[in-house]
C-alpha cells in the first residue's frame, strides 16, 4: 500500500496548486468535486453504494476526511475553508467534553429542547447544507449532547426549509440515567478519587466506539448524530464503514482511532497552541486539517491550501500527547491502543506541510465501558478584576482578603456556614509557577488581575459574595475599613456594648441589646448624617455605615464598616479605639483596601450550580444502542460484538529505568528545555498530561535522563494535592517512536473542569510552564546536529 500512498501523495501536490486560488478566510469559489461520490438519493435500511458498488476509497485510493471543529464555541470560519478548499467524503465535527456535557446537562434541566449544541445547526450547517449535500460529503458529530433526537429534529427542520432532503441517523443509548437508583445501591466509586457513588446526579453518559456510527452509515445516513461517544469515533466510524475493517483488525482499528485522535482537535495540530507559535502564520486564516487515509491504516494529515498555520512533525506530535495517559494502552471502546511506536514523517514539497503517520498498534479492548457523570454540588462564582499601581500583587491580595472577610461577617449574620472552598491568584505574580518563580524586581509587577473564586454548599452565600465584589472598586479602593475585634464580656455583654456606644456618641437602649443576649445573633445599627441610631434598611436616606454587634450570651463582638469619606458625618465623640477598650479588647489593624482596582471583568459574578464529573465502568452487555430515524422511527438496534474483548483492565504500564543513560556525555553548558524539547498539556478529570518531544533523536537520551517523574514532580509540587506526603503523584511514560515522554500528574487541577475554581482548571499553561525546566550539564548538544 505504500506504492499507492505516494501515488495519492503525488496527486495531492497539483490538486493544491489548482485549488490555492481566491480562499482568503475559506470563502473562495465552490469546486465540485470531480466525482460526488455519493451524492444521489440513499435510502435508510439499505447499504450506501459508491462508484460501481465499491466502497467509498476502495477505488480512488483514499478517504478524505476533514475535521471541522475541535469544541463547542470553535472559528465558523472551518466549514467554508474546508468544503470549498478540499475534495471531502467527510466532514466531521467534534463538540463534546466533560466540561460540555456538564453545561448540556444544565441546559436540558432548564428545558427538554434544549441539550444539543446549537451552533450545529445555526452556525456550522445552516449556511452550507445545500452545497454539502449537493457535493456529497457526509456529516458526523457528536453535537447531539444530552439531547441527540432534538438536534436531529432541529436539523431536519433548517433543512427542509432550504429544500434539502437529508437522510438523518441518529445514535442513542449512551444515556443510562434511568440506571441511578440500581447504581446508588451498589459499590460503584469513581475512577480517580475512590469516592462513593453521589446522591445528586443529574446526568450519566457512557462513551460509545465508532461501529454505531458505522452501521448508520452502512444503512445510507447522509448525517449521523450522536451523543457521548470518543472523540477518535467520528473518525473511525467512517473508516470502519469505508474500508469495513473488522473488530479484531486491531492494529487497523488502532490506526483510524489515532487519526481521529490527532484532528479531533482541529487546528491544535494544524498550528495552534504549537510550542514554536512564532513560526506559525496568518493566525486569523488557520488551516483545520484534512486526513488522507489508506485501507491499510496509513494517513496523511494536511490542511487546505491557501491557509494559515503549519503541518510539521512537531504540530502533529504534539498533538499525539495530548490528553493521553499510558500510550501502551490508550483505553476506547473499540480498540485497546499502543502508540508508543508511531512514527511521523514530513512530506517534502507540499504547501503547508503534510505529514505521513503510521504504526499505531492495537489489542483487545475491554468489555466495559467508561461512563461520564454529573453531579450537583453546590454553588460557585468567579471575580476577575484587573490592578494596576505600585505593589500590585499586594494590593490585590489585600482587596481578595477584604472581600472575603467581609462576606464571611455576612455569612455569620445569615447564619451561613463559611465558604467550602475559596481560590485567590494574582495572575501576573508568576504565583502558578510555585518555587519556580522569578524574583520580583522593584517591588513587583504594576498590572495584575485578582483571580477570585468561591464555593459554597448554598446558593444565598454566593450571591452575597457576588454582590460585594463591585463595592471593592469604590468602598475599597478609596480606604474602606473592616475593623473588628471579640472579648469575653460575661453576663453583661450587652449593657457594656451599649456604654460602649454610648462613650461615642452612638445610643441605643440596653434593653433593644438585652433581648438578643441568650442567643447569638448579629445586631445591624445604622448611623445616620445627623448622628441618631436607627435600625433601619441600609437603604434608608442618609446612610453613611454600619456598626455590627454579635451579641451573645458569654460575650459580644464589635464590627466596624464605615467608609473614610463619609467618617466626618459621625458624631465628634466616634472614636473606634476607645469604642474596642470600652468593649474590653483592643481595636485590631485596620484591613484597608488599597486604590488601583479597574474594573470587574464580566460585571457583576455570575452565580453558577457546580456540576463535578464522575467516572465509573459499566458492562457494555447492559447498554441498549439504537440506531433512529429523525422522526423518531427505529431503524435497528446495534449489538455490540464482545467476542474480542477483555473482562479484565489492563495494569498500568510503569516505567523502566534505562540504565545505558549514565554513560552519556556531560559538559558545562545548561539549557532551557524549550532549546530541546516541544510541549503540550492537557486534562483528564483531575489529572494533567504533559507531552515532551525531542526537537532531535539526539536529545532525546538527555530528555529521558534529566526528566525523570521525580523532577516534574518537585518542579509542580505547588500544584501537587496529596493525600499522603510519601505517594509518587507522578508518572512518566515513554513514546520512542517520536522521541518524546508522557508524564501524568495525578491530583493537580483542584478537581478539574467545572469542579476546579483554578484559572488553569485543564492544565493548558503546565506545558508552557515547564519550558523553562533546566538541563543542567551536558554538552553543546546543538553542535551534535549542526545547529
Amino acid at each position: 500500500m505504500e506504492c499507492a500512498a505516494m501515488s495519492c501523495v503525488r496527486r495531492l501536490r497539483p490538486l493544491r496548486a489548482t485549488l490555492r486560488l481566491g480562499l482568503g478566510l475559506g470563502l473562495g469559489l465552490p469546486l465540485s468535486r470531480a466525482a460526488a461520490r455519493g451524492a444521489g438519493p440513499r435510502t435508510l435500511g439499505t447499504r450506501a453504494e459508491a462508484g460501481a458498488g465499491e466502497r467509498p476509497g476502495s477505488g480512488d485510493c483514499a478517504v478524505r476526511i476533514g475535521c471541522a471543529s475541535a469544541f463547542w464555541g470553535d472559528t465558523a470560519a472551518a466549514v467554508p475553508q474546508l468544503l470549498y478548499g478540499e475534495k471531502l467524503d467527510y466532514l466531521v465535527f467534534d463538540y463534546l467534553s466533560e466540561i460540555t456535557m456538564c453545561l448540556l446537562t444544565a441546559a436540558k434541566v432548564k428545558s427538554p429542547d434544549l441539550g444539543y449544541v446549537p451552533d450545529f445547526v445555526q452556525t456550522a450547517m445552516a449556511p452550507y447544507i445545500k452545497d454539502i449535500h449537493k457535493k456529497g460529503i457526509r456529516v458526523v458529530s457528536n453535537a447531539g449532547g444530552t439531547n441527540p433526537l432534538m438536534c436531529a429534529a432541529a436539523l431536519d427542520k433548517m433543512a427542509r426549509k432550504a429544500g434539502v432532503d437529508l437522510k438523518i441517523a441518529v445514535v442513542t443509548g449512551d444515556d443510562i440515567l434511568g440506571e441511578k437508583e440500581t447504581l446508588q445501591g451498589s459499590a460503584v466509586t469513581d475512577m480517580e478519587s475512590g469516592n462513593k457513588f453521589p446522591e445528586t446526579i443529574k446526568s450519566m453518559n457512557v462513551y460509545l466506539g465508532a461501529r454505531p456510527i458505522s452501521r448508520a452509515l452502512d444503512l445510507g445516513a447522509d448525517i449521523v448524530l450522536t451523543g457521548r461517544c470518543v472523540d477518535s469515533a467520528i473518525v473511525l466510524g467512517p473508516l470502519i464503514h469505508a474500508f469495513g475493517w473488522k473488530s479484531n483488525d486491531f492494529d487497523l482499528l488502532a490506526a483510524g482511532s489515532l487519526a481521529g485522535h490527532l484532528i479531533e482537535c482541529g487546528a491544535q495540530s494544524t498550528g495552534g497552541i504549537f510550542t514554536d507559535w512564532h513560526l506559525v502564520p496568518d493566525w486569523h486564516n488557520i488551516g483545520f486539517p484534512v486526513l488522507e487515509c489508506f485501507p491499510d491504516g496509513q494517513f496523511i494529515l494536511s490542511k487546505p491550501p491557501g491557509t494559515g498555520g503549519l503541518v510539521s512533525f512537531g504540530t502533529v506530535a504534539e498533538q499525539l500527547v495530548y490528553e493521553i495517559g499510558d500510550p501502551q494502552h490508550f483505553l476506547l471502546p473499540d480498540v485497546t491502543c499502543d502508540f508508543s511506536q508511531v512514527s511521523i514523517t514530513e512530506i517534502p514539497g507540499i504547501e503547508g506541510g503534510a505529514v505521513r503517520v503510521q504504526g499505531a498498534k492495537g489489542s483487545l479492548p475491554s468489555s466495559f465501558y467508561k461512563v461520564s457523570a454529573c453531579y450537583h454540588d453546590g454553588f460557585r462564582a468567579t471575580a476577575v478584576c484587573p490592578m494596576g499601581g505600585p505593589k500590585a500583587t499586594e494590593k490585590g491580595r489585600r482587596t481578595a482578603e477584604s472581600i472575603l472577610k467581609r462576606t464571611r461577617l455576612m455569612f455569620k449574620e445569615a447564619g451561613l456556614e463559611d465558604y467550602s472552598e475559596v481560590q485567590v491568584q494574582i495572575l501576573g505574580s508568576e504565583e502558578i509557577y510555585g518555587a519556580q518563580a522569578k524574583a520580583s524586581l522593584n517591588g513587583g509587577p504594576r498590572d495584575v488581575v485578582l483571580w477570585l473564586s468561591v464555593h459554597h454548599k448554598e446558593k444565598k452565600a454566593v450571591e452575597i459574595f457576588s454582590r460585594e465584589i463591585a463595592p471593592a472598586g469604590t468602598g475599597m479602593a478609596k480606604s474602606w475599613f473592616d475593623a473588628y475585634a471579640s472579648a469575653e464580656l460575661g453576663p453583661h455583654a450587652g449593657s457594656l456594648a451599649a456604654r460602649s456606644l454610648g462613650n461615642a456618641g452612638l445610643r441605643m437602649s440596653e434593653e433593644s441589646l438585652q433581648q438578643y443576649k441568650s442567643a447569638s445573633v448579629l445586631v445591624r445599627i445604622l448611623a445616620s448624617s445627623d448622628g441618631i441610631l436607627t435600625r433601619t434598611s441600609e437603604k434608608s436616606m442618609g446612610f453613611i455605615g454600619s456598626y455590627n454587634l454579635i451579641v451573645g450570651g458569654a460575650g459580644v463582638k464589635l464590627v466596624l464598616a464605615v467608609s473614610d469619606s463619609a467618617s466626618h458625618c459621625l458624631p465628634s465623640a466616634f472614636c473606634k479605639d476607645q469604642l474596642f477598650h470600652e468593649a474590653g479588647a483592643a481595636a485590631p489593624d485596620s484591613s484597608t483596601a488599597p486604590p488601583g482596582l479597574t474594573a470587574v471583568i464580566g460585571g457583576r459574578p455570575k452565580v453558577s450550580p457546580v456540576l463535578k464529573p464522575f467516572f465509573f465502568l459499566y458492562p457494555k452487555k447492559k447498554v441498549k444502542v439504537d440506531i433512529h430515524l429523525i422522526n423518531g422511527k427505529h431503524i435497528e438496534t446495534y449489538h455490540e460484538d464482545l467476542t474480542f474483548t477483555l473482562d479484565t483492565l489492563v495494569s498500568p504500564n510503569l516505567p523502566k529505568i534505562n540504565e545505558d543513560l549514565k554513560d552519556l556525555p556531560s559538559g558545562s553548558l545548561t539549557y532551557r528545555l524549550e532549546d530541546l524539547a516541544y510541549t503540550r498539556s492537557g486534562d483528564k478529570g483531575n489529572s494533567a498530561n504533559i507531552g515532551i518531544i525531542a526537537r532531535h533523536p539526539l536529545y532525546y537520551p538527555y530528555l529521558k535522563k534529566f526528566l525523570t517523574a521525580q523532577a516534574i514532580e518537585d518542579y509542580f509540587q505547588h500544584i501537587l494535592h496529596k493525600d499522603q506526603p510519601e505517594e509518587n503523584s507522578v508518572i512518566r511514560y515513554e513514546l520512542p517512536g517520536i522521541y518524546a515522554l508522557n508524564f501524568v500528574l495525578k491530583n493537580s487541577l483542584g478537581g478539574g473542569g467545572t469542579a476546579s475554581l483554578r484559572s488553569d482548571p485543564q492544565g493548558k499553561a503546565l506545558g508552557q510552564m515547564v519550558l523553562d525546566f533546566q538541563i543542567k550539564d551536558v554538552p553543546d548538544l546543538k553542535s551534535l546536529v549542526g545547529g
